[in-house]
């Protein structure tokens, strides 16, 4: 119907490729989305979409994988997330034992498109892990 509002969505794309990241462990700093293949609209819509690609195998139902913002401005960076210090929380990915493949969360605001990501494995081994990340915003239907 016209006047209504619809999610018009980016593609999915990478924006940490797959590494070992140990158990209990921060991966390494994403790429951003302002650095992404997305076009030069789709990196200014309101929302982010996450995608956890796991390779391995997570140990027990209900472990989680963390993942933090690190907020980039015009003059400067917050903290580097670390195993004692987790800045800027997002929300957490929720494992199945045994269950390798992609994991999702949805709607969170795209604070600046410079800002940077991290995962950190609260499984109990080490699993490979990737994020993709689109953006969304909303619109109205033609």
């Amino acid at each position: 119907m016209a006047g209504e509002a619809i999610k018009v969505p980016s593609a999915w794309v990478s924006i940490l490729a797959g590494a070992s990241v140990g158990a209990g462990s921060v991966s390494g700093e994403s790429s951003s989305v302002d650095a992404s293949a997305l076009s030069a609209n789709e990196k200014l819509y309101e929302l982010n979409d996450f995608e956890l690609i796991v390779t391995g195998s997570p140990a027990a139902d209900g472990n989680t994988v963390d993942l933090y913002r690190r907020a980039k401005g015009n003059t400067g960076a917050g903290p580097v997330p670390t195993v004692s210090y987790s800045y800027d929380y997002v929300d957490s990915f929720v494992l199945k034992a045994g269950q390798a493949g992609s994991y999702y969360v949805y709607g969170f605001a795209n604070g600046d498109p410079k800002d940077t990501y991290y995962v950190k494995n609260g499984d109990t081994g080490a699993l490979t892990l990737a994020l993709s990340t689109r953006t969304r915003t909303s619109g109205p239907a033609v």
